[in-house]
């Protein structure tokens, strides 16, 4: 048997090798409680990996189908290739996941044509993603939530990351799952203790702030964060924001040359997934600024470490972080006021209560709930994809 998991990210070759940058071994071993088999189809861009951080790939029974990209005016003309490649992958399957997005979308839309089981991830919004993107993403907005709305309807298994927040905007009939898609380490009671220790030791030294995420992605918020730590640096706090994750980097960077903090935000690149960790230790208070969410695994990944932590309010954020350690997304005033405002009690109350609130999260317990959705999603090839 084969499973199909198509979604829109980049993967790339080196060395003979397929690599991704957001995805490991650890999701093709996820949807091996499908299918022995496991394809990759995606993006395809090896102008990727100069950085060497990226993960490799090589899991028996794996497969990487490429398309050129279509996203772009440009890479519009690739559109029929790009469909036909999607077609001719999705006949040899045996059932589909798809993550919610264009090239999810034509999958979908063939699979249903053939009758192929399919299983839909909605990890975010595209709406919300493209609307806070450009002018032209306003144009795609809409006719993107239509289609995403298409795929959730016309799915046999729908799995969310949140609890709520996309249940309420993309609403099924199907069977559902919610579960997030978050790959935490190993937890003890230590990482509590060593980071209480690090809040101790806070006073009179730079405090640290931090965020992981693409950083071609606008909608992430970073500009928010800047503005912010413009104005606490203006006011003589001493602040580093620590900026790590993979893309192009220049737009982001013209932003922290404008505000002159060359000095006090850096931006280190793509980190190996199981660097992270380490990263996040080395972190002081971590930031999420988003614009649009579904429900971000590198704030899971944060409060995994006992790090205090804050977060706009958008998306599934809510779902993670009290009221007290959120601000209206793109109010940096509102963050300002906020991490102004923070003691060292505060801290340590924060750090111990994101721990306890990411034991839900565990790679255990997430696994559990996921392989048994997988597992019961893979006996409606025997019975037949009714569910029309």
């Amino acid at each position: 048997m084969k499973v199909l998991f198509v979604h829109e990210g980049y993967l790339f070759r080196k060395n003979g090798n397929v690599c991704s940058y957001a995805y490991s071994k650890k999701t093709v071993q996820r949807y091996k409680a499908i299918a022995e088999e496991v394809v990759f189809l995606s993006r395809e861009d090896n102008s990727l990996g100069n950085d060497g951080q990226y993960n490799v790939f090589d899991e028996p029974g794996f497969k990487f189908v490429g398309v050129k990209n279509f996203k772009s005016l440009k890479g519009l003309r690739n559109l029929s290739e790009v469909k036909k490649t999607v077609r001719r992958t999705v006949e040899d399957a045996d059932f589909i996941v798809a993550r919610v997005s264009d090239l999810g979308f034509y999958a979908t839309q063939y699979a249903k044509q053939l009758n192929k089981p399919v299983l839909v991830e909605v990890v975010g919004c595209s709406r919300d993603a493209l609307w806070h993107h450009s002018l032209q993403g306003k144009l795609l907005a809409v006719p993107s939530f239509l289609k995403e709305k298409k795929m959730v309807k016309n799915a046999h298994y729908v799995l969310y990351v949140t609890q709520f927040f996309l249940q309420k905007r993309y609403p099924s009939g199907a069977k559902t799952l919610a579960c997030s898609n978050v790959e935490l380490g190993e937890t003890d009671n230590s990482i509590v203790d060593k980071r209480i220790k690090k809040i101790d030791g806070m006073e009179n030294k730079t405090i640290t702030l931090g965020t992981l995420a693409a950083v071609d992605l606008k909608y992430k918020g970073f500009e928010t964060a800047i503005k912010a730590i413009k104005q606490l640096v203006n006011e003589g706090y001493a602040i580093q924001y620590r900026i790590a994750g993979p893309g192009n980097s220049e737009w982001l960077q013209k932003i922290i040359n404008r505000y002159q903090l060359q000095g006090s935000v850096m931006i280190q690149g793509p980190i190996q997934h199981d660097h992270v960790f380490e990263w996040l230790d080395t972190i002081d208070i971590y930031i999420q600024p988003s614009i649009t969410e579904g429900l971000p695994r590198a704030l899971i990944e944060a409060m995994s470490r006992a790090c205090p932590c804050i977060g706009s309010n958008a998306g599934g954020i809510g779902e993670l972080l009290t009221e007290s350690y959120m601000f209206p997304k793109k109010d940096d005033k509102a963050l300002t006021k906020l991490l102004r405002s923070i003691r060292k009690e505060d801290l340590i109350e924060c750090s111990r209560a994101n721990y306890e609130r990411a034991k839900d999260y565990r790679q255990e317990v997430l696994e559990n709930r996921r392989n048994q959705f997988y597992r019961e999603f893979s006996e409606t090839l025997e019975k037949g994809t009714s569910n029309e």
